[in-house]
């Protein structure tokens, strides 16, 4: 909510972002990616607005049924941001999570960057 709050008190056209569906997505929406498209609005007269590629840090499990980042973050683990190393496993698990959910959401991804 921080995000379009300051950025339209500067003067930046931002869309309107659905935060009840960011933070729970439902059953009809899998997928870790949520677009946030300006064109998808009513006409609303925004005509610079960005589109907002929304990926979260958030737990897969089709990719591990155990790793949760979140979880860890809590138990101020290693992907905790006061923690300030990280083994090559860590690295690996945690960035192996991003790609998955980058590479999971890729033709959502691909259909807002592509999108006429």
């Amino acid at each position: 909510k921080n995000l379009v709050d300051w950025a339209r008190a500067y003067g930046y056209e931002m869309p309107d972002i659905d935060y009840v569906e960011i933070e729970d997505p439902g059953p009809n929406n899998p997928y870790v990616c949520r677009v946030f498209d300006p064109k998808d609005e009513p006409p609303i007269d925004r005509p610079f607005a960005p589109t907002v590629i929304y990926i979260p840090l958030q737990p897969n499990s089709e990719y591990s049924t155990t790793f949760d980042p979140w979880k860890n973050m809590e138990e101020k683990g290693y992907c905790s941001t006061f923690r300030l190393s990280m083994t090559k496993e860590h690295i690996k698990e945690l960035s192996g999570l991003v790609k998955f959910n980058v590479l999971k959401s890729a033709h959502l991804i691909r259909a807002a960057v592509f999108r006429p």
